[in-house]
């Protein structure tokens, strides 16, 4: 397999794998926002915030829900799924270990991958998307016109792929498979030259410094049209209803209970609150 057919095979691969989750996580989220709605209609932004920052802490039992929810009403076939993981996993750290010198016929062991069940792979998607969105939780208000949610749902969309994304790359154990992979035989060619022989500069020949943007292709394109689509979006929030009837929605909801927690947890505490928006905003 040539590096060109691995990078076209990643490339459609994280297509697939994003048609797959990207409605599924979607639908998700807008069932937080309906909540935090219904529990605090006049600061249903903050409130959707809060429950944006109680993903990376969601119970097991909701997670194994949404799971199931992903599998049985998303009809999403299990085995399909672990495949593209599988996959998605294979090429990343395959073309990124290329990139500092590893044979295109090396071959990596899938037990080294380190690749989660999907269930966690799920729940991880969930909280990268959850980052993303945090400072944009606007994007979700129903007081918008139907135009502008339709808008809004392609940049959410957006920010959904590049959590996706962010969670193959968090998860590949890059670090042990380099040094497994390529330090280690380094060290052990080096040992082997005899004294006579000018030894290789090891810097140089791990040049970590070389070209890895493949693995940022896609997300370099996601941020292109963020600041223009934020700023539009701020001055055009509307009074309407959402559009999207309750039974698509998938079940990841949080607990009563855990909605009463005001602190965020530190995986998203970097970003600052986004003050909810009036609902009758002032016309330019």
């Amino acid at each position: 397999m040539s590096e060109s057919i691995l990078v076209e095979a990643k490339k459609d691969t994280t297509e697939k794998l994003v048609d797959l989750l990207c409605p599924h996580i979607y639908n998700g989220l807008l069932m937080m926002y309906k909540q935090s709605v219904e529990l605090n209609p006049n600061e249903s932004i903050k409130m959707f915030q809060i429950n944006l920052g109680r993903v990376p802490v969601l119970p097991t039992t909701t997670l194994k829900s949404d799971y199931e929810y992903l599998l049985h009403e998303g009809k999403c076939d299990e085995k399909e799924l672990t495949q593209l993981i599988e996959n998605l996993f294979i090429c990343h750290a395959k073309l990124n270990l290329m990139a500092r010198g590893l044979s295109l016929d090396a071959n990596i062991s899938l037990k080294d991958l380190e690749i989660p069940t999907n269930m966690n792979f799920v729940h991880q998607c969930y909280i990268n998307t959850a980052r993303e969105i945090y400072p944009n939780a606007y994007l979700f208000s129903h007081k918008y016109s139907l135009e502008q949610q339709a808008q809004n749902r392609e940049f959410i969309d957006q920010k959904i792929t590049k959590g996706i994304e962010r969670t193959i790359r968090d998860f590949i154990p890059l670090e042990t498979l380099f040094n497994k992979y390529i330090r280690n035989n380094i060290t052990r060619k080096s040992g082997k030259q005899k004294g006579g022989k000018k030894k290789n500069n090891l810097e140089s020949l791990m040049n970590v410094n070389l070209d890895t943007s493949f693995v940022d292709e896609i997300e370099k394109n996601v941020d292109l049209q963020s600041n223009r689509l934020i700023e539009e979006n701020l001055a055009k929030l509307k009074n309407s209803t959402p559009s999207l009837p309750a039974e698509h929605f998938s079940k990841i909801i949080l607990p009563s209970e855990q909605l009463i927690d005001t602190i965020i947890p530190p995986e998203l505490s970097e970003s600052p609150d986004t003050p909810d928006t009036p609902d009758t905003p002032d016309t330019p």
